[in-house]
């Protein structure tokens, strides 16, 4: 009688404190057992042990929670190995010989004056992936060129005009300069002239002249264009539409086409009107690589970059 009065007293001593398991073999509360060495490293960090107070049986459980964190940890840390991996299995970064000579070449080209120079240098400053942006000096290109009648260069410079993107907003002259290339043809300058006269920006709104130059730029391509379009002429009487069908006509047949050579009989290679430079492939020479926690920072972000945005 006082071994069983003892035994449940034991019991709700047992019960009363912190004790979250349940003996597997004989079926009784259990509380915390300090890990051993004996127990191995593993076991240690991802098993919780409990020893039962009755029976004094020993058992090991996963802890769920430490699990949970170690593979958060490990998923954080497979770009950084990755990434440092690819860094020091990567060949040292080169330089095309050619391109540097060919970069040069346009550059004296364009402060000789040369159009389709001026127009690449501009696009050199819009360019994100070389590091390179700089509307401003984007702009000044394209003026430069703009002035000197190249195309594409008067759209950019005109779009960045109507934007306000690198020069101060001048919806005035923004209408002048696309307005100029979309006559010689650029679709995108006639496409933003449409919308101009479509949204009444700058100048008094006119559907029939918005008509005009979406359909144009509907012609050549633009989809955009198309799709406005195609609600403007709902608008428009037959009469209308037959006249500036012909005034599209007329402008259309007065696209000139436009090629790149200088003047000293060095044929430059076509501008892909791109906002990244063209890169010549020539005989390479090594250059100093950037610090390598620079390049592990990189490389990182372009794997987040690519796979988990």
């Amino acid at each position: 009688m006082q071994k069983s009065e003892t035994y449940q007293e034991n019991k709700n001593f047992i019960s009363s404190s912190n004790l979250i398991r349940v003996c597997p073999r004989c079926g009784e509360h259990n509380r915390r057992s300090s890990a051993k060495t004996t127990d191995g490293v593993i076991n240690i960090f991802f098993y919780t042990f409990y020893r039962c107070q009755v029976c004094r049986f020993r058992f090991k459980e996963l802890n769920s929670l430490r699990l949970i964190w170690f593979t958060v940890f490990a998923v954080l840390l497979i770009p950084i190995f990755g990434a440092i991996w690819m860094v020091s299995n990567e060949h040292p970064k080169t330089i095309d010989s050619a391109e540097i000579g060919y970069q040069d070449k346009i550059k004296e080209l364009a402060e000789r004056g040369y159009p389709e120079a001026e127009l690449k240098m501009g696009l050199r400053h819009t360019s994100i992936a070389r590091g390179v942006k700089n509307d401003r000096m984007a702009v000044k290109w394209f003026e430069k060129a703009a002035r000197h009648d190249q195309v594409e260069a008067q759209y950019r410079f005109g779009f960045a005009l109507l934007n306000g993107q690198g020069v101060v907003q001048d919806y005035k002259s923004a209408f002048y300069w696309l307005e100029k290339a979309a006559r010689q043809g650029n679709a995108k300058a006639q496409f933003n002239l449409g919308d101009m006269y479509y949204s009444g920006t700058s100048i008094n709104k006119d559907l029939p002249q918005a008509y005009l130059w979406f359909n144009l730029a509907a012609a050549q391509g633009i989809e955009s264009a198309t799709s406005v379009r195609d609600i403007v002429v709902k608008l428009l009487t037959h009469d209308q539409i037959a006249v500036l069908q012909q005034e599209a006509g007329r402008i259309s047949s007065g696209y000139r086409s436009l090629s790149i050579l200088d003047e000293s009989g060095v044929e430059m290679n076509e501008f892909d009107l791109n906002d990244e430079d063209t890169v010549l492939v020539n005989e390479p020479i090594a250059v100093l690589t950037e610090p390598v926690i620079t390049s592990v920072v990189r490389t990182i972000k372009n794997w987040w970059r690519d796979n988990l945005q």
